[in-house]
């Protein structure tokens, strides 16, 4: 996925991660540097308790797997609500203002709800439109 941003972006909150060798300290390694001259990597301090998580993502998708909505299974191609969760979650804050221009079964709709955020979108089939209107009530009506 690609996030555009005119500038630094304004918001970024990174994902984070347990790092399993927590506490434990990296054994020194060299490495040449730009101008060529070896340096060590080495700063004698312990692995942090977690750390950002790396940007491949492995998330689960299909039936009962990209949503529990089957309302949004009437669309040919669901995004996986993790994968929307992660990236709101990274570049936005509550009440933030979150726009899906191609909003097909209104999974980013849901999830920006969800997380309080606002949201607005974009949306040329009525058939696509009704879907993501009829899983945005539901989730309004739950959070109610």
């Amino acid at each position: 996925m690609f996030v555009f941003s005119k500038g630094k972006p304004k918001t970024f909150n990174p994902i984070m991660k347990k790092n399993i060798t927590a506490g434990s300290v990296r054994f020194s390694r060299k490495f040449r540097n730009k101008e060529g001259k070896m340096i060590s990597s080495f700063n004698g301090e312990p692995i942090k308790e977690e750390g950002i998580e790396n940007n491949i993502w492995v998330i689960k998708n299909g039936m009962f797997k990209s949503t529990k909505d089957l309302i949004a299974f009437n669309h040919p191609a669901i995004f996986p609500e993790e994968l929307v969760q992660k990236h709101i979650f990274s570049w936005s804050n509550e009440n933030d203002l979150v726009y899906d221009p191609f909003m097909g079964s209104g999974t980013t709709a849901k999830v920006s709800i969800q997380m309080k955020r606002n949201f607005f979108g974009s949306e040329i089939s009525k058939d696509y439109y009704d879907i993501s209107m009829e899983r945005i009530k539901l989730i309004e009506q739950i959070l109610i």
